[in-house]
């Protein structure tokens, strides 16, 4: 080959004249081998980088010189460097760099001595591919590259070249796919916010997927699919009714003594989402009005003694009791006592017989109210928990 020829003669050569001359030749000559192996190896990875990170896009071109925008340089095409990138269906692309007129500046048609040069001067241990039959000949640890059909019969052989295979981010794609989620503020007909959800939260939310598809630098690639929304939590309960009971304090006389008493109001309550409703209506009192007369003792005979006056006040036992999960403050239960009292008019008091009807208890929570400091808290994606105190929990 030319250029180990010419490195004999330089080799051969002392002194000054002729030698001398043909040491200038064998330098040049090395000189444009490395430049020619440098053009090759250096627009190779400026390629190699704009595919895989700096397009904006699928890489393609036509003809056997790349576009500016790539990064390439008319430098490189000026010296004779040329380059193809494609892939077959279904396959890993083929980026080739390679020289490609037969004759090149300084080296003349010694393709080799470009092959070789990065090992023979340049110190390196890996030569460059050789172009031959739509394969790019590897060696000296640097794998053989097959050509893509779509590139094998326009690539020459018997060039130098650097080839290798390289995947378009931008052909490759993978589904990505993440929730989406939003709030629904109001709840379906024939049901109702929970009692105590701040104004704020929300008492259904839904999600749905988004799939996305992504190349391999996570760039998405086309129009994301969505999928139908689904509720993930409801707090919405349903409308319901309700027997509501209230006791209320009321006073009335017995024997001249102002006594309190009480009366029980009840309703239906109905709770549905414009709030509560119901009349209310009295169906206990054990208030009575008016004291009983003082008259003086009769006279007569027994057979004419006055029908003495009969009256039946009543009394109320009252237990204490505990109020319900979720409220505080004070509860009772109480019962009515009923008493039999007899009296004459001349009688200083009645007779009295007790206990004469005892009616069934009565559950009283109207001095319980709802526990202010209602907490909710989100323990999962599916529902919420409702802690009330230390004494309730539940989840919805």
């Amino acid at each position: 080959m030319k250029w180990t020829a010419a490195i004999l003669l330089g080799g051969l050569a002392v002194g000054g004249g002729p030698a001398a001359s043909q040491d200038l030749s064998t330098e040049s000559f090395a000189a444009n081998a490395r430049a020619h192996a440098h053009a090759l190896t250096t627009s190779y990875q400026r390629l190699r980088d704009f595919i895989l990170r700096r397009s904006t896009g699928a890489t393609s071109w036509s003809g056997d010189v790349p576009p500016a925008a790539t990064g390439w340089s008319d430098a490189w095409t000026d010296r004779g460097v040329r380059a193809r990138y494609c892939a077959d269906p279904g396959e890993t692309g083929v980026l080739v760099v390679y020289m490609g007129p037969p004759r090149l500046m300084g080296v003349g048609d010694d393709h080799r001595a470009v092959q070789a040069a990065p090992r023979v001067y340049g110190r390196q241990r890996q030569r460059l591919h050789w172009l031959d039959g739509g394969r790019a000949l590897g060696g000296d640890g640097r794998p053989t590259v097959d050509l893509p059909a779509c590139m094998a019969a326009l690539v020459p052989s018997g060039r130098a070249a650097l080839a290798g295979r390289l995947e378009d981010p931008w052909t490759v794609t993978r589904p990505r796919t993440r929730w989406e989620r939003r709030e629904v503020a109001g709840c379906p007909s024939g049901m109702h916010r929970p009692p105590g959800l701040p104004a704020g939260d929300a008492a259904r939310i839904e999600r749905r997927t988004v799939t996305t598809q992504v190349n391999r630098n996570g760039d998405p690639v086309g129009a994301p699919a969505y999928g139908p929304w689904s509720i993930s939590v409801d707090l919405c309960v349903t409308d319901y009714t309700v027997t509501e009971t209230q006791q209320r304090p009321c006073t009335y006389t017995v024997e001249g003594v102002s006594v309190t008493g009480y009366e029980i109001w009840t309703r239906q309550k109905s709770i549905t989402a414009s709030g509560e409703s119901g009349t209310w209506s009295m169906m206990f009192t054990t208030c009575q009005v008016g004291p009983i007369a003082q008259a003086p003792p009769p006279t007569g005979t027994p057979e004419a003694l006055p029908t003495p006056t009969i009256t039946f006040p009543t009394w109320t036992e009252t237990e204490p009791r505990s109020c319900p999960y979720c409220f505080e403050g004070t509860a009772s239960r109480s019962r009515i006592h009923t008493d039999r009292h007899t009296r004459f008019p001349w009688d200083s008091g009645p007779t009295i017989q007790t206990d004469v009807q005892v009616t069934q208890w009565v559950t009283d929570n109207s001095q319980c109210t709802r526990i202010a400091d209602t907490v909710w808290t989100q323990v999962r994606t599916e529902g919420r928990t409702l802690s009330c105190g230390a004494g309730f929990s539940g989840t919805y």
